[in-house]
């Protein structure tokens, strides 16, 4: 399966923020979302604008074949800049299973080298699978894992360092 990375523009934002209603429905579960009277998912602002044209902000559309997959939301994180952060993945539920996200996560890595960080929610069991083999499929045992506070969340922490092929413990917080 062909997968492509496409970043988001000015034409294509429409299409995220409609991926993004199906997100927050998969995040319902683990997460109190509320719907609006319309029934639709209420997106705050401040959640997706930075990724119209912030600095250190990405946003991607992934395809799968030409076929629309889900989307990828990358930025530095703003508690430590040095360090690229995972602020949303989605890949639809059709692609789950088959390598869309690990591909999709492995060019994003690529693309983006440095310190990462991935930020997964206790409760999201399905998330801790994905990143942790996601994660260990690209730099096997060279990465940390923790649980921290994340503003008002408990969240675990996936580190590592990316460059250039080789992979390494992140530097010590």
């Amino acid at each position: 399966m062909d997968i492509t990375l496409t970043p988001v523009s000015s034409q294509s934002h429409t299409v995220l923020k409609n991926l993004f209603q199906l997100y927050m429905y998969d995040m319902s579960p683990f997460i109190a979302l509320p719907l609006t009277e319309e029934g639709c998912f209420s997106v705050p602002d401040h959640v997706l604008a930075p990724y119209d044209d912030a600095l250190h902000h990405w946003a991607y559309l992934i395809y799968a074949d030409n076929e629309l997959a889900g989307f990828a939301m990358l930025r530095r994180y703003p508690e430590d800049m040095s360090r690229l952060d995972m602020d949303q993945f989605f890949i639809m539920n059709r692609f789950r299973g088959s390598n869309v996200g690990k591909t999709a996560f492995r060019q994003l890595v690529a693309q983006h080298q440095g310190n990462w960080q991935i930020r997964i929610l206790r409760t999201n069991t399905p998330a801790h699978y994905f990143w942790q083999s996601a994660v260990f499929d690209l730099v096997g045992e060279a990465h940390q894992r923790s649980e921290e506070k994340d503003r008002d969340l408990i969240m675990t922490f996936i580190r590592f360092s990316y460059e250039r092929g080789v992979s390494r413990f992140p530097a010590s917080d």
